[in-house]
């Protein structure tokens, strides 16, 4: 008798008797993924003008957080035919409204959704931390969303300085028709050039940003849900034992080297992963903060205007709350690596 076929015969059998009996919900599922497709790919601009096909746009964005959230449950439930079989139709209804000539676009950008919430969906199934399995969904999107964002990227680094040009130009009509004197004037436009050198040259950090948002609040939803759905299941990290692991300090050493010894377009790619960094670092800072508020037991008046007076104090307070979160990665205050291993 082969216990080993008989286990693999009988894990076969309960996958369909799942598939069989599928709930509702997976079939709102996959109704979502062609939806999604539909608002993605749909050129609403077009069809219905700019103000619906911004609305259209902002929806989408939103969208696919939950995409994200029901991949990782389909994956988490081990409802594999159905999942493989909503995105190979998401795809179709992709390919049919965007052309050949963007399929290499839709490939990637479902790549990524399946990828990130598959690996979330399993990873948390088979008892994997949550901090390493988010570390490891997002390590995915931005890698896909790097590949299928380049000549994105490219396209916009070349049309940006006509773009810049044009906005210092009306900006100095503005400022001559307020009276501002010309010393003055200079001086704002010379202010306005350096803002918007920065923002055109951490373009790529914000949008990698952006989608890596989408695919934290899926994720969270996830990690919610399972928590709620199975008791035996990790409960969901609160927000306060947030920190960013140490194994991604010697990266962060690689791209400070590379900022300080490498060409123009090294330094562009540093300078962009560090932004991203310093976003996590300082979500990390903001945790241990919350931490301490909590444990001193101040009173919700006195969190608040401590946080609005962090806001206030803009890049400085950003800096600063990264650095905090840059320290505690291996200061460890709060304990959290050691209450993992224990």
């Amino acid at each position: 008798m082969n216990h080993i076929v008989d286990k693999k015969i009988t894990e076969f059998a309960a996958s369909g008797r799942r598939e069989e009996s599928k709930p509702l919900s997976v079939y709102l599922i996959v109704a979502a993924m062609l939806v999604y497709s539909l608002l993605l790919y749909g050129k609403w601009e077009e069809q219905l003008g700019t103000a619906a096909g911004l609305l259209v746009a902002v929806s989408t964005y939103f969208f696919a957080m939950y995409i994200y959230y029901s991949i990782a449950r389909l994956a988490y439930q081990r409802y594999t035919h159905s999942l493989w079989g909503g995105v190979i139709a998401a795809v179709v209804v992709a390919y049919l409204l965007s052309g050949a000539s963007d399929i290499w676009i839709v490939l990637i950008g479902w790549s990524m959704l399946l990828l990130a919430g598959v690996l979330s969906g399993r990873l948390i199934r088979t008892g994997y931390n949550q901090g390493r399995v988010y570390v490891i969904g997002a390590a995915t999107v931005a890698v896909f969303f790097t590949l299928q964002s380049l000549p994105i990227w490219s396209e916009f680094m070349k049309t940006a300085p006509q773009l810049g040009e044009a906005l210092v130009e009306k900006s100095e009509q503005f400022l001559l028709g307020l009276g501002y004197s010309s010393e003055m004037i200079q001086k704002n436009l010379n202010q306005s050039r350096q803002a918007f050198d920065i923002m055109v040259r951490l373009f790529p950090a914000a949008t990698i940003l952006a989608t890596l948002l989408q695919f934290s609040i899926g994720y969270l939803s996830f990690t919610f849900w399972v928590s709620r759905s199975n008791r035996s299941a990790d409960r969901i990290t609160p927000f306060d034992s947030w920190k960013v692991p140490f194994g991604l300090a010697p990266l962060l050493i690689i791209l400070i080297l590379i900022r300080i010894l490498g060409g123009e377009l090294l330094r562009m790619i540093a300078d962009n992963a560090l932004a991203v960094l310093a976003v996590y670092y300082c979500v990390a800072g903001l945790a241990l903060v919350e931490y301490y508020l909590r444990k001193w037991c101040l009173s919700r008046l006195t969190k608040t205007v401590f946080y609005l007076l962090l806001f206030l104090t803009q890049l400085a307070g950003f800096f600063v709350t990264a650095l905090v979160g840059f320290v505690d990665s291996f200061a460890d205050w709060r304990k959290v690596h050691a209450r993992e291993v224990t």
